[in-house]
């Protein structure tokens, strides 16, 4: 458990991370740190392995779509929604 969220690690899905818009920043400073010490954001294959999405959706929740874009994430590729998204190369070089 943290200030912005919760961490937790889920043998199918990997680290999921919980938070709210307003900790998806230090969210991803979590990801950072853990490109730093090897944990790759791709698969062998170029697939994101770093993914973001809206979880609560409907009357009176707001799209979270421009913290996503504040923050770095890109629609993911290949989709024609934008449910998913991961870290664009372009702003995060590691991604």
């Amino acid at each position: 458990m943290h200030p912005w969220g919760k961490v937790r690690f889920d043998l199918e899905e990997g680290l999921v991370v919980v938070t709210t818009a307003a900790g998806l920043l230090p969210a991803l400073d979590l990801v950072h740190g853990l490109a730093g010490r090897g944990v790759p954001p791709r698969d062998a294959k170029g697939r994101a392995m770093v993914k973001v999405m809206q979880g609560v959706f409907g009357h009176g929740v707001p799209d979270a779509s421009a913290a996503f874009v504040a923050t770095g994430p890109v629609p993911e590729a290949g989709r024609s929604d934008t449910l998913w998204w991961e870290l664009s190369p372009a702003r995060w070089p590691w991604a």
